[in-house]
Order: C-alpha cells, then structure tokens, then sequence
C-alpha cells in the first residue's frame, strides 16, 4: 500500500510539474491549432491558461474574443475584444470584431461610440463598422445621425455588401416610404444574388416581409438563414416561432427539440413544443410542455389555454379546470374553451363554478342543451334551485325531438319536472319516441344486443312513468307499462308502475294482479311480496303478516323494510316486549355476518330511538363510518338522540358538521338556526336562512322563520315585508302569533301585541315569549299584572333560569326578601350564575351579613373578574369591615377595569372610589379624580358635596 501511495504522489507531482512547465506562447500556439481544427472549448481552455499565466496578453484576450464569437458567447467576446483594446493589440483588427459582438448583444450605445476611421481599418472593415453603427442609430431613434453616417458612407470606395446594405437604409429612411420600401427590397435583392449568404441582408430582408405582414416569405427567407447558419440559436427561433404559427408544427419541431436540448427551461420554447405535441393529438405530452412553459410565466394565457384543453382531453378535469377558470375572463363568450371549463367544474361537482362559466356564453345553440340541462340537474341536487330556475331560461328551446338525442331531452325534461315546469313530460316523452326509434333501427344492426337496447330505452321509461304518476295522468301511466310489458323486456317495473296507477286510482283489486303476476314471473322478487304484503296488511292476521314477512326475509335475510315491518307488528302485539326483542336480536345477528352493512345498522338504530333507547342509538350512530359521506338518516337520526340525552353541544356540533357536508340540506339548516337562536346569534341565523332563501326560492316556512330573524335583529321593516309574503295556511300558527306580535310591540299596538304574544306563550311558553309579554303589560302600565304572570310563569317552570332572574331584578325594586329568595334559588340551579351571586352579596351586604356578602361577592369575581358592578360590592363590604386597603383595590380597578359610564350606576361606584381614596388619605388624588368626572346623578350630586364638606375639599 505504501508502495502505491507513493507512486500516485510522483504520479500527481509529474503532472503539475508538466502543467506548469508550459509557457503562454505555448498555451497560444496550441490553441491556434485548435482554432484551426474549429475546436473552439479546447482552444478556450489553453487561452484562459495563457491569460493566467500572463493577464495583460493581449493576443491571447483577441483571439480568445474570437473564440466566443464562434461559440456564440458575445457579452464575453465583447469583453475580451475591449481588453485586447486596452492591451493595445491592434484596433484594426479588434473593432471589426467588436462591432460585430456589440451588434449582437444589442449594445448600441457602446456601439455607436466605436470609431469606423480607426487606423489600419480597410475601407470595407470601416464599411462594415459603419453599417452597425447605422443600425445602432436607427434602433436608438436617431435617425439624422445615421442619414450624416449614410451621406459618409456613400463616398466610400468598396464593393463590399456592406455598402449596399447601408444605401438599403437610407432609402428605408427616406420619407416616401412605401415607394422607397419597394425599391429598397429590389435592392436588397440585388445584394442576395450576388451574396446569397449575406447574414445581415437575409435578416434584414425578412424583417421588412414580416413588417408588411408578408408572413409567408418571411418564413423562406428564414428558412435559407437557418440552412446557412444552423447555430444561430436566435433566428432559428424565430423560424420555429413562425412554422408554427403557420400550422407546420412537424417542421419546427425538430428545431424546437434542438433549442430545448440547449435551453429546456425556456418559456417560449416549451409553448411551442407543446403547440406542436397538440396538434399532434399527443395531449399527454402537450400539458407537460405547456405546463413547463405556465412555470416561467403563469400568466401566459396561449399555454393555460393549451394546457386546459390538453387535460380535458386526458379527462384530467381537476388540471383542466385549474387552467381553463385563470383565463376564464379573457376568453371571448361562447368560446369552446368555456364549454370544456364548464364540462370539468360539472365532473368535479363543482356546480356553482360550472353555473357561472355558463352565464359567459353570449350565444347558445342547441349543442348546449346538454351541457345546460346536466348544469342545471346538478343545482337542482345541490339546493341551488333558483340557479337552475335561471339555467333552464338560458338552455335553448329544443321543440323537436330531431334536435337532440333521446338523452339530451331526457335530461331537460328532468330538469323542467325537477323545477315543477309539466312540459317537462313533453320532452320525456319525445325522448321515449327517439330512444325507441334508435333502438327499432338498431334491430337492424347485428353488433346491437337486446340489453344494450334496453339499457337506453328502460331509464327513459321509468322517469316518464315516475312523472306520469306525479302529474296524476294515470292512463297514460297504465298504456306505458302496458307498452313496457309486450317489449318483453322482463323489467318488474312496469308491474310496479301499473300498480301504483291502480293504487292512485283506488283499484285495489287491480293492483294486485299486478302485482301477483309479477311475482309469478320473479318469486324471488322481494319488492313485490312487500307490496302485496301492504295491500292485504288489513285482511290477514298480525301472524299471518308475520309468517310472510319471514318468508321474505328468508329470500333476502337483509331486506330492510321487511324488518322494520317485523318490528311494527312486534310493536303491536300484546307480549310486544319479547317480540321486539326478537327483532332487534335478528337485526344484531345480520350485523355481525355483514358488519359493513350501514344500512342495518341504521335501522337497529332508528328502532333504538323509537324505544327511547338514546344511549344505545348513539352508540351504534357514532360508529358508523362511511368512506365518502355518511348516509342521509345518519344526522337527523344522531341529532335527535343528543338533543334526547340533553347532550347540546355535541348536537349544536353534529348540526355545524351536517351542514358543512350538505350545505343544502333543508334540516341540518334548520338544525344550525336552532342552536344560533339558542345562544342568540340572531344575525348569524339570519344569513344562514337568507342564503337558503337565495338558493331554494320561495319556502313558506323559511320565510317565516326569516320574517323571526329579522325581528331578532331588530330590521322591523324588512321583517313586516317578509311577514306579508306568508300564505293564509301560515298566519294562524301560534310561531306567527308570536312574529305579528313583536311586530305589534314595535308599532306601539301593544293591546293586539298581547293578544297575539300570548297565543304564542300559551304553545310555547319559554322565557323569550314570557319576557315579551311582560314587556307588554310594562308598555299597557299593568305592572302588577306583569309581576303575577312572570311569578306564575316561574311557579310553573322552575328551571327557566332567565324567567327567575327576570323575576329577581324586578323584587328586588319592592321585595328585597322575595329578590333574596329568587337568587338563592338561581344559585341553587346555576352556581355560575355571576349576577345572581353579586346580587346575594349586595342583599347580604345591606342586612349587615357581611361574611356571607363576602363569600358570595368572591364567588360572582371567580366569574365575573372584570365586572365594576361585582368589583364595587367587594370595595363597598371590604369599606364596611375597615380593610380600606383592600377596598380601594377593587374599587380602583371597577374605575380602570370596567367600561364605567356616565350616569346614575357609573355615578354610584365612582363616588364608591371617591370615598375610598379619601379613607386612605389620599387626598389630592381624590381632588384630581373629582375634578375629572362631572356627577350627574341628583343622589350622587348629594353624596358628594357630603364628601367634600366631611373631607373639606376644595370646591
């Protein structure tokens, strides 16, 4: 190993030797040879060598300029030539090349600062100095300077193409230019045949085609650029640009993978490349591309617009929509772009997004249809109805079933009936018509089978027959399912529907045979025992019922309306218990051979509820778990078992929690409104109830319940508007006795006010509506009668803490002892009651018991801590037992602490303060604090000139 180690040092050490044993001249010669071999890296690195060895070679910084001209480095070249300069390496041959570089970096300030009368120059390198700085002139908006250069350069004696190229810009800078336009190009293609690779004239020649919007031409001038200078990164991508703007995406993409391999980062490039995958059809690529491209710049609308389409059509709908709604806005109207965002915010259930894509539309074809009417189903599952209202006056009348397929005028017509509008059955009918036509030529058709048929026709048949039975069109129900029955399609659904139109019709007999027939056909079609079962339920006995309801379960031991119609008899008999029991039991043993089953436990858990058997409910409720949403029973059911078990506030967050998964669903609504009533954030409930209103329409009862709220929060006016939209049925409940009334209040109607209030107490008799019509008999000076109702009121419902305290406050004006007994009693049933217990201390406190006022004044600050009120009883019984220390520590933060008003309380406890400072002689803050507060309570006013005149304080 030492061996080794030693032989890599010499190794090492011979290397280092052999790199510094050669000298710049070396380094130089070496790297003209690599010039020569167009070896441009490597002759780089042996001329930096050089330049490191010796800084101040100026050969080795020329030629080194010259090396990133080829290599298409000019900001460096630019560089080294000025340091050549600075070296003194001869201007002749540096400035031409620094001109060049200048030219193509775009530095025209530096540019047209650079003598073309540098000594050495040939006249065509001055020439070709000269026309930069022409350029340079032109770019920089001076053109009188390069008209002076040009008018120079005309007495130059040169063939060079420079020359020519310099007339070129003074014809462009004469003012007739359209005339000059022409004869300039004329000139420029003279320089071309003579020069057929002439850079400068090609690009300037393009330029001018592309100015006069001479696309075409422009192209094939570039196209001869790149063929001769392929490494021109720039122009080729311009040339790129151009081919695929010209729809030739196949032609520029070589290109564009050619730059990419240079530059995979660049914006524009991956545009284009994506342009190009697009066209090719390849979306998968297409968004790659064009997503590299929305990193460099997000706000690219061309790209968002190609990503969009591109993952739509990789039925990518999140990626598309994300795309598609950022440039949204700056599409035009009825763009397809918006039909493919509104498509991708409907497949992602974002419905009010899709609804307001689609109110972009200026013009709406028949094509829409589907698009509207799936738009306007999907409000109608969300709740947004008056949404869908607006949809469906958008979609285009479709009166023809030619118009659309059988589907699209399935879907309208399910949006009409959806929305109450009856020519909805028109248009099912219309798609049975089409279904039924496809379907007979299909017959035709070897590669059609019957169930594919079928799969088309049967959903269509079974709407309209749902809608013919709604609509109480009978007949025309019965010749469906008789229709439905010769295509011999075996579907039980038009013995269902037959049925169901005898039912309707009161043909009991009917009916049956129906449904007889039916399970003839399919004895094991449970669906159809249990229908029979109802129809005979009355006929047979409850053991007979019994007997069928177990050969039902046998077939289909989980068919849930058989248990619970198990149950319901259970429920009916004389030993019910034990049956029940029975029941319950099965449903137990079904669970544990399916434990996924929701639906069973669902139902063990509604006849818990029945049996008031909360405990046991909830704690099969709040073990269901679902993977998407819990299913719709689940809620109401769990909600009503906590409210049972007087478990509120995991109710109130079971209802927030509804809500917030079905922000549609009319009872988690009304759940959250009762909690916010509750805890009396009325302006919350009524935005909830607004924001319903604005989605479902006119609800009667909703109204109301707005027409409350909107009393709770005090907006009288808007809640009398709301009142007078209620219909007739409405205005007789004793909840609209009790709105009318506050309304009544708020008009000083008080004698109809108290009729209407008490008619809602007497159905309601909480301590809201007691407080009302006590408030009612203090507006009609019935005091007394006031005080006798809320004491009755309190006799009959003890528990009611707000009524009692109510109570309290008004004793305690008349009857301190009956106040005393009415707070304790508080107390006893809310120890947490800090009024009730400052209350107590200042009745104690007033009967000189000052222990006890102490202890229940400490009670109320554990509370309260900041209350004035709570902090003065403490100053005023620590004042009575002399600790005046500790008085004027609670006293001083009831003045700091609390927000102590002007008036006659404020008063009261500020002189309380007063008193303190002066006990513990402080005197002058005393005088200070007086002369800060102006007393205009009369007692307070008497209180303190007692004070003053005690104390002899100043005036």
């Amino acid at each position: 190993m030492n061996h080794l180690k030693t032989s890599l040092i010499l190794i090492l050490a011979l290397i280092i030797f052999a790199c510094s044993d050669k000298s710049s001249d070396d380094h130089i010669a070496a790297a003209k040879t690599y010039i020569t071999q167009k070896n441009y890296n490597a002759a780089s690195i042996e001329l930096k060598n050089a330049i490191k060895q010796t800084p101040e070679l100026a050969e080795a910084r020329f030629l080194l300029g010259k090396v990133y001209l080829q290599l298409r480095q000019y900001e460096n070249a630019e560089k080294e030539f000025n340091r050549a300069l600075k070296y003194n390496y001869p201007a002749n041959e540096v400035v031409p090349l620094l001109s060049k570089s200048y030219q193509r970096t775009g530095a025209n300030n530096a540019l047209i600062k650079l003598s073309h009368k540098q000594k050495g120059l040939t006249t065509a390198q001055a020439t070709q100095v000269a026309f930069y700085k022409v350029q340079a002139f032109v770019r920089l908006n001076q053109e009188n300077k390069a008209k002076k250069l040009i008018k120079e350069v005309k007495s130059f004696k040169t063939n060079s193409p420079f020359k020519a190229l310099i007339l070129v810009y003074s014809l462009l800078l004469d003012n007739e230019l359209n005339k000059n336009n022409k004869t300039a190009m004329l000139q420029l293609d003279n320089i071309l045949a003579k020069h057929p690779q002439q850079a400068d004239a090609l690009k300037l020649k393009a330029n001018m085609l592309l100015s006069e919007k001479n696309v075409v031409q422009a192209t094939e001038i570039y196209r001869q650029y790149v063929n001769y200078y392929p490494d021109d990164i720039e122009a080729a991508f311009i040339f790129a640009r151009l081919l695929t703007d010209a729809n030739k995406s196949a032609e520029a993409e070589p290109i564009i993978d050619k730059l990419l391999a240079i530059n995979s980062k660049n914006m524009l490039l991956n545009q284009l490349k994506g342009l190009a995958r697009f066209t090719a059809k390849d979306y998968k690529n297409a968004l790659i591309f064009t997503e590299k491209a929305i990193q460099e710049n997000p706000n690219d609308t061309a790209s968002r617009l190609v990503a969009g389409i591109s993952a739509y059509m990789e039925k990518n709908y999140l990626v598309a929509n994300q795309h598609l709604s950022f440039i949204a806005d700056k599409l035009p109207p009825s763009h397809e772009a918006l039909r493919l965002l509104a498509a991708s915010q409907l497949q992602l259930g974002l419905t009010l997004d899709a609804n307001d894509t689609l109110t972009k539309f200026d013009h709406i074809t028949s094509k829409d249809s589907s698009l509207f009417s799936s738009v306007g189903l999907a409000l109608v599952e969300s709740g947004e109805v008056v949404k869908a209202k607006q949809i469906l006056k958008q979609a285009p009348k479709i009166d023809k079933a030619q118009q659309a397929n059988a589907q699209e005028l399935a879907r309208l017509g399910l949006l009409k009936l959806s929305l109450n509008d009856v020519s909805g059955v028109i248009n099912l009918e219309n798609a049975l018509k089409q279904a039924q036509s496809n379907a007979k030529n299909d017959d035709e058709s070897a590669d059609k089978n019957s169930a594919d048929k079928a799969s088309k026709v049967i959903p269509i048949q079974q709407t309209l027959a749902t809608a013919y039975l709604s609509s109480g069109q009978f007949d025309k129900a019965l010749a469906l399912a008789k229709h439905w029955k010769e295509e011999k399609t075996n579907n039980s659904q038009a013995y269902f529907i037959a049925s169901l139109a005898y039912i309707k019709q009161g043909k009991t007999a009917q009916a049956k045979a129906e449904l007889e027939q039916l399970a003839k056909l399919e004895p094991q079609n449970v669906k159809a025992k249990m229908a029979l079962l109802s129809l005979n339920a009355r006929k047979n006995t409850a053991k007979e019922n019994t007997a069928t309801l177990n050969n039902i379960l046998k077939i289909n031991p989980d068919y849930v309306p058989a248990l619970m119609q198990l149950y319901a008899l259970a429920k009916q008999q004389g030993n019910s218990k034990a049956a029940i029991q029975n029941v319950l039991q099965r449903i137990k043993q079904r669970i544990k051979s399916a434990p996924n089953n929701i639906a069973l436990q669902i139902t063990l858990a509604k006849i818990y509820l029945n049996e008031q058997n909360y405990n046991q409910a909830t704690d099969i409720l709040a073990a269901v778990k679902v993977q998407n949403e819990q299913p719709a029973p689940f809620w109401a059911m769990l909600g009503q078992s906590y409210v049972q078990q007087k478990h509120y506030q995991k109710a109130k967050n079971l209802y927030q929690e509804w809500l917030k998964k079905q922000p549609n669903n009319r009872t988690a609504m009304l759940g959250n409104i009762v909690a916010m009533d509750a805890e009396g954030k009325f302006k919350q409930a009524l935005t909830l109830t607004q924001k319903y209103l604005a989605r479902r329409g006119e609800d009667p009862q909703i109204l109301l319940l707005q027409s409350y709220l909107l009393v709770m929060n005090n907006q009288f006016e808007q809640a009398q508007q709301s009142y007078d939209k209620l219909p007739k049925a409405l205005l007789e409940l004793p909840f609209s006795k009790g709105v009318l009334g506050q309304l009544q209040l708020h008009n000083n109607e008080n004698t109809k006010a108290l009729n209407n209030l008490q008619i809602a107490y007497q159905a309601t008799p909480n301590s809201r509506n007691a407080r009302l019509i006590m408030i009612t008999f203090y507006r009609l000076k019935q005091q007394t009668q006031g005080q006798n109702f809320l004491s009755a009121h309190v006799q009959k419902h003890p528990q009611d803490q707000a009524s009692l305290m109510q109570l309290a406050n008004e004793q305690l004006q008349q009857d301190t002892a009956s106040a005393m007994t009415s707070y304790k009693t508080a107390v006893k049933l809310n120890p947490n009651n800090g009024v009730a217990q400052n209350n107590l201390a200042f009745l104690y406190m007033q009967q000189g018991k000052l222990d006890l006022a102490l202890q229940h004044a400490e009670n109320a600050l554990k509370i309260m801590p900041n209350d004035e009120n709570v902090l003065d009883t403490l100053g005023q019984i620590y004042l009575l037992k002399n600790d005046n220390k500790n008085a004027l520590n609670y006293l001083n933060k009831a003045v700091t602490s609390g927000d102590l008003a002007q008036g006659s309380t404020g008063d009261e406890i500020y002189l309380n303060y007063i008193n303190a400072l002066l006990l513990n002689g402080q005197v002058e803050l005393a005088q200070r604090k007086i002369a800060q507060r102006n007393i205009t309570d009369k007692k307070s006013q008497l209180k303190l000139s007692l004070l003053k005149e005690k104390y002899r304080l100043k005036n």
